[in-house]
């Protein structure tokens, strides 16, 4: 029983005790009286059914309808779940795609970066030849400036 119909029940057997002492019948009079008759009244919740087998075809309805409904959002939930994978799936693909595009583009900026560094080792030792011939000419041309002339 619920809290509420317990205090209904206290309730009816107090109006039932104080009807039979406005009457003339003594309160505490009952239980070895057989002209005494001790009525409980229960009651329940209109909401609830007596037993799960007399439930009420409209409850059935609206239990049946509940669950269509509910059906129904799973199932569209569901597709958004798969939506959503299918978007991610693809998402990843084109994400793979870019990075692999940029590894690659990177690669060829690195092999470009160390041919001009090849490129600038070879300048350096060219150089270096230049500035060794420009010594020689330059010593040759003082040898041959600070010879007299005849």
């Amino acid at each position: 029983m619920e809290a509420e119909e317990i205090y209904v029940n206290r309730e009816v057997k107090m109006q039932a005790a104080a009807f039979k002492e406005k009457r003339g019948a003594p309160a505490n009079k009952g239980a070895g009286d057989p002209n005494y008759e001790n009525i409980v009244l229960n009651f329940r919740n209109r909401d609830q059914p007596k037993s799960a087998h007399s439930l009420p075809k409209n409850q059935d309805l609206e239990t049946s309808q509940e669950l269509l409904h509910l059906k129904r959002e799973l199932s569209n939930v569901s597709l958004l779940v798969q939506q959503c994978q299918k978007e991610q799936k693809l998402s990843r693909e084109d994400i793979l795609k870019n990075i692999t595009a940029v590894k690659k583009n990177i690669s060829m900026v690195q092999d470009k970066v160390q041919h001009v560094n090849d490129n600038l080792k070879d300048l350096s030792k060219d150089v270096s030849n230049i500035m060794t011939n420009v010594k020689k000419i330059f010593g040759e041309l003082e040898k041959q400036a600070n010879k007299p002339t005849p």
